[in-house]
């Protein structure tokens, strides 16, 4: 079929796109078939949703009684725990988590005063008995640490190069008119390392323990 230049000159009016709606609910201005649906997403078990949603409703305190067996001695959490050993639990009025031990006391004694901390006087992070709880500031809770040596120190940091039985030689060397440059070498450490055990300014209890027995 020929055409005249007239009709080559008059170009078909183009229709407007349309936008494309696909199966997955992606929206486009192309051709379906050049766009891939998105991969399908593993589906939750109905049963195990519904559980959990029913487990949220129940009362913050009944949760709580159901995640430890009460014993002659500590009640021990065994449910969520934290990277540090304390048992959690979700709090819908605080819209997080919540430390168990502190919730024991608020369902116990009321609400814990501004500042303070809940200490554990049996040393059991995970235990939430309210009897084996005490009220008391960080500095007091961090004294109790000290006094019952639980605190770390010495050779029980990780980072430490030096050892307890390192501290009577090093103190002695420096008795004897050694140089922190020539101790230094000896035990691995920088001479201003030497210089803060000989001051006194760290290793303060294995210091203490050399004048003690000595």
């Amino acid at each position: 079929m020929k055409f005249t230049d007239k009709q080559r000159s008059v170009s078909k009016p183009r229709k407007p796109k349309r936008e494309r709606k696909h199966v997955t609910g992606r929206k486009c201005w192309c051709r379906a078939k050049r766009i891939k649906p998105w991969p399908k997403r593993e589906r939750v078990l109905p049963g195990l949703l519904a559980r959990g949603r029913q487990y949220m409703r129940v009362p913050i305190r009944g949760r709580f009684l159901t995640g430890f067996s009460r014993g002659s001695g500590c009640w021990i959490w065994k449910k969520l725990k934290n990277n540090r050993g304390y048992g959690v639990l979700w709090s819908a009025e605080k819209q997080g988590m919540v430390l168990a031990h502190r919730l024991a006391w608020e369902l116990k004694n009321g609400l814990i005063p501004s500042g303070k901390e809940v200490c554990h006087s049996c040393d059991v992070r995970s235990c939430v008995r309210p009897s084996h709880l005490f009220i008391g500031s960080h500095a007091e809770n961090m004294r109790d640490c000290a006094v019952k040596d639980r605190c770390s120190h010495g050779s029980r940091v990780p980072t430490s190069k030096l050892k307890e039985e390192y501290i009577p030689k090093i103190l002695d060397a420096l008795g004897r008119g050694e140089t922190r440059t020539d101790i230094a070498p000896r035990f691995g450490v920088s001479r201003h390392t030497i210089g803060n055990v000989g001051s006194g300014k760290h290793w303060v209890r294995a210091r203490v323990k050399v004048v003690v027995e000595g």
